[in-house]
């Protein structure tokens, strides 16, 4: 449905089609994070800040647990 316009507002951007919602868990967040097709495509500083949001939330030994396993599982550790 379109949003209405008043003189002082714009309508709003829809969603773009390729955005993905996944839950923020460790795990979950670092699958993505590390998926082939992205690995590379990161500004330099987003793993970093999803790091720290993680640990936030979920503690650090849990998002250091999660990273291990995705590192491991990836045959890099």
């Amino acid at each position: 449905m379109p949003q209405p316009v008043t003189r002082h507002s714009a309508p709003a951007r829809p969603a773009r089609d390729g955005a993905k919602r996944l839950p923020f868990r460790p795990a979950d967040v670092i699958r993505h994070l590390l998926r082939p097709d992205r690995v590379r495509r990161w500004a330099p500083v987003a793993p970093a800040l999803f790091h720290l949001a993680l640990v936030h939330t979920h503690g650090r030994s849990a998002v250091e647990r999660a990273e291990t396993h995705a590192v491991r599982r990836l045959g890099h550790g």
